[in-house]
């Protein structure tokens, strides 16, 4: 899993939300994709799973890409960077609120080998539940981040929630952020700003999140 792009966002109005049942998504394969691992859900899959704009609903829109670019986790946190953690593919949008700044929301999806779902969910949430402070250095600029876990109600087959924190000098920033496992895919879903988000816009997007999770790939004739 790479490092969410608001961590670098961080240190630099709720949103509207639509209703969602989960769905299932048909979707075909263009000629010139990678087909999907035999094992699990490949990145074109994932990335038809991903919210869109019209999905997390106005003041959201997608973020310019110079809003969304990623870094590693660093830290205690270093084994949940990308191909260290065994995931088959992911994918991963960003949204903002028309500035270049905060709030942003960040979606960040990973698929894990048929039937190995639960078990990477533990090891996901066992890492991020031991890991109550670190910090990385961007451009000469120190952040130091701490983690809370917050008891949320539950998202997806299963859901842990958390609160960082950010500190890069005088600058910093909150976020609220929910690790959700639906079937072999986890998703982190995370709400980055000024202050911390409440809880109920966290839940809000995470379930928005939790209903596209469902997609059925037809692989070009």
């Amino acid at each position: 899993m790479a490092l969410m792009a608001f961590v670098a966002a961080s240190c630099s109005s709720s949103p509207s939300t639509k209703p969602h049942h989960a769905t299932t998504t048909t979707t075909t394969l263009p000629s010139n994709e990678t087909a999907p691992p035999t094992n699990g859900v490949g990145t074109y899959q994932l990335e038809a799973m991903l919210m869109k704009q019209s999905d997390i609903g106005i003041p959201w829109q997608n973020a310019a890409s110079s809003s969304a670019g990623q870094i590693f986790f660093p830290g205690c946190l270093d084994r949940l960077n990308s191909n260290a953690d065994g995931s088959l593919a992911q994918a991963a949008e960003t949204f903002d609120q028309g500035a270049d700044s905060l709030p942003i929301a960040f979606e960040e999806l990973n698929s894990f080998p048929n039937g190995s779902g639960a078990s990477n969910f533990t090891k996901v949430t066992g890492i991020f539940n031991n890991c109550k402070s670190t910090k990385f250095t961007k451009s000469g600029q120190t952040v130091d981040i701490s983690l809370q876990p917050q008891s949320l109600q539950q998202v997806g087959d299963e859901s842990q929630a958390y609160t960082l924190t950010f500190q890069a000098g005088s600058a910093s920033a909150s976020a609220g952020m929910m690790v959700v496992r639906k079937g072999d895919i986890i998703a982190l879903v995370a709400i980055v700003d000024h202050s911390p988000p409440s809880s109920q816009e966290l839940v809000q997007v995470a379930t928005v999140a939790a209903s596209k999770m469902n997609v059925v790939v037809v692989k070009a004739g």
